[in-house]
């Protein structure tokens, strides 16, 4: 008897071993867990508040100078991400007239008129992206840098990465307008 006492005691053991174990497994299981949700949380606050500097983009009525600035945290962002593809950006942006007028004001029987015209190097209509050759160009002419800033744009199109989330790529379309009747 004795004996099958101390079997039952120990075989109670080793149930209460085999007990606490599986729930020091589980317990590790569940923090494990845990982690990689908060973690997930984490990245996907992270993806959110990047898609939020941009999204603020995504409207009508925008000035070239506002083209430029989502030109410029783009480029910037490409710098820093330049070894993850996953990452870059691409800006887009269609002109429906060319770039580089001048405007010269003249006084004629005490009235000012406005004179329009063209610079020596203009930019043809048409679509470019921030990494154009036509983009530089367009910066380093002063009077074609300058029309582009005064030029009103609607955005047309934002694209995500389906790996990332992150916005990949902002279109933008000049918009015709035409100054006598207003905005």
């Amino acid at each position: 008897m004795e004996n099958a006492s101390k079997a039952l005691l120990m075989a109670g053991s080793i149930l209460i071993a085999i007990l606490v174990i599986g729930v020091v497994i589980y317990m590790f299981n569940s923090s494990s867990q845990l982690f990689k949700s908060s973690d997930d949380i984490e990245r996907i606050e992270q993806i959110e508040a990047f898609n939020r500097e941009y999204e603020a983009y995504n409207r009508k009525l925008m000035r070239g100078t506002d083209i430029i600035s989502i030109i410029n945290k783009v480029n910037s962002n490409n710098e820093k991400y330049k070894d993850i593809l996953e990452y870059q950006m691409n800006v887009d942006f269609t002109l429906i007239e060319e770039l580089g007028y001048i405007k010269k004001e003249e006084k004629k029987d005490g009235k000012t008129i406005v004179i329009i015209e063209k610079g020596e190097e203009r930019i043809s209509a048409g679509k470019y992206d921030n990494n154009s050759n036509e983009w530089e160009k367009i910066k380093k002419n002063v009077e074609a840098f300058t029309d582009f800033k005064r030029r009103i744009f609607d955005c047309t199109n934002v694209e995500y990465n389906k790996q990332t989330g992150r916005i990949k790529k902002m279109s933008f379309k000049e918009r015709k307008i035409d100054y006598t009747e207003g905005l």
